[in-house]
């Protein structure tokens, strides 16, 4: 709501021609319309063609505040979606930062343990050709898929490596069960089943079973002869 009014200079030219108390009385009259839009009843002839052209200055005055207010109010609203706008894009693009960062950081976690299950493979199936006498090769896919299946159930290199020597350790002197010595039967799906079994068979001490000591198992692999 507008509180205020502008008189101009222009209006003194026509209320200096009334008595002064028909001007009292026309002032009063401009500010009861001004302020709420009464129009005047009891003024003098003279007062009330002077409150006319008076009046349209007013309304006027009031239509070009009433437009300035839609402008401001409409630019003020552009400015609040513009902002918004703009703030929602901000999120999606912090949000889409975090998620390239995520999957850079997870594809580097993917090919850590990728590498990780091509390497104990590749130790596994070399320890494996020593002990066994055998010719497998660290490229097949099934035995890759195998051994990457016995790390995803929590299986360790000293797991595989365990499993390896023990059953080379039974099996290797008997003809029955030597070509068993291979990939898909000692890290399938009995794998828990013959590693249990070491572990039975490990040497004993007063507090109870330790493993034998060994030489470093990727020292052991990668020194040994053969190519795979």
């Amino acid at each position: 709501m507008k509180n205020s009014f502008i008189l101009y200079v222009d209006n003194g030219q026509q209320i200096d021609t009334l008595p002064d108390d028909e001007a009292g009385a026309l002032f009063k009259a401009i500010f009861h319309y001004a302020g709420a839009g009464e129009r005047p009843q009891n003024l003098s002839p003279a007062a009330a063609m002077a409150f006319g052209f008076i009046q349209m200055q007013l309304d006027r005055d009031k239509q070009k505040f009433m437009e300035i207010c839609q402008k401001r109010a409409s630019a003020g609203s552009e400015g609040g979606k513009k902002r918004a706008e703009n703030a929602k894009q901000k999120q999606a693009n912090q949000a889409n930062a975090k998620s390239a960062k995520r999957k850079q950081a997870n594809q580097a976690d993917n090919e850590n343990d990728s590498d990780n299950e091509i390497n104990i493979c590749a130790c596994a199936v070399r320890l494996l050709n020593d002990l066994s006498g055998g010719s497998f090769r660290t490229t097949t896919k099934n035995t890759q898929k195998l051994i990457a299946a016995r790390i995803k159930d929590g299986y360790s290199w000293a797991d595989i490596e365990t499993v390896i020597r023990r059953k080379c350790a039974v099996w290797g002197g008997d003809e029955k069960m030597r070509p068993y010595l291979r990939p898909e039967t000692l890290f399938g799906n009995k794998f828990e089943g013959y590693l249990s079994e070491a572990r039975r068979n490990e040497p004993k001490q007063e507090q109870g079973y330790v493993l034998a000591p060994l030489e470093d198992p990727f020292d052991a692999v990668m020194g040994g002869g053969g190519n795979v």
